[in-house]
């Protein structure tokens, strides 16, 4: 979850369909 975060940090403006994508594919890997 940590790397989530960091990418809401980073991206600043996230949707949270966006941070399920990030989750899918931090998963997928």
């Amino acid at each position: 979850m940590s790397r989530v975060d960091l990418t809401e940090l980073v991206l600043g403006d996230i949707t949270e369909r966006d941070v399920d994508v990030v989750v899918f594919e931090v998963a997928a890997r």
